[in-house]
């Protein structure tokens, strides 16, 4: 029940909404804006174990902020965002914890672009709910499992209204 500060040598520069992740083992931030609101394409590890912080390779990493992110057991999945000229990402991003690499994967034609949205694995897919767009929150949501790198549309059947930067859980069964 104490607090103890934490190491900030080699941690990453302030940003606020930074993009947060805890593998097990580490935190990861990333991205993120400055108090003058310009996109951060950096970030960083940091071990609670051994109170160290270590930087996040920036090759083929993404310059966003209000993404969401969800961490898969290997690797953090960022998914939408704004990007630097406020235009929505069409990327699906995947940074690798065991070899410090980032992939994109450009989004199907037709999945509409969001920020602030939800996202849970389930231990095989990643779901997607919500978010929003230039119209406001979006009803709807797609599965999308990594290994076969598909994507599917979630039933709208009985579903909540339009909602952006809220949160949801994963109970093993259901999101």
């Amino acid at each position: 029940g104490t607090w103890s500060d934490v190491a900030t040598r080699g941690a990453p520069s302030a940003r606020v909404p930074a993009l947060t992740t805890w593998t097990g083992r580490e935190v990861l931030v990333w991205g993120g804006d400055t108090a003058l609101d310009h996109h951060l394409a950096s970030g960083g590890r940091y071990d609670p174990s051994l109170d160290r912080w270590t930087p996040m390779s920036l090759v083929g990493a993404p310059e966003l902020s209000r993404a969401s992110t969800v961490w898969t057991g290997s690797k953090v999945l960022v998914w939408a965002g704004r990007k630097r000229d406020a235009s929505i990402n069409q990327t699906l991003y995947a940074y690798d914890v065991a070899s410090d690499g980032w992939t994109a994967n450009a989004l199907p034609a037709g999945l509409l672009a969001r920020d602030l949205s939800s996202l849970v694995w389930t231990g095989t897919e990643l779901l997607i709910w919500g978010g929003r767009n230039g119209n406001g929150g979006v009803t709807e949501g797609y599965r999308y499992d990594l290994n076969t790198n598909t994507w599917r549309p979630m039933s709208t059947l009985g579903a909540p209204e339009g909602r952006f930067a809220h949160f949801a859980a994963w109970t093993g069964q259901e999101m």
